[in-house]
């Protein structure tokens, strides 16, 4: 889990807020940061990916 509050905005509308994110570093990678769904607004939610 990440310590921090994480916050997620696009074109000015809230996406995400959470203090519960979990943060997954790779080498050579940027860090992909994973939210609980309870704290994704559903509403301007346009898809869902479970896995990969």
């Amino acid at each position: 889990m990440n310590p921090r509050w994480v916050r997620v905005k696009f074109n000015g509308l809230n996406i995400a807020d959470s203090k519960e994110v979990f943060v997954l570093h790779e080498r050579g990678h940027l860090p992909v940061y994973y939210f609980p769904e309870k704290d994704i607004q559903k509403e301007v939610s346009v898809f869902r990916c479970t896995s990969y």
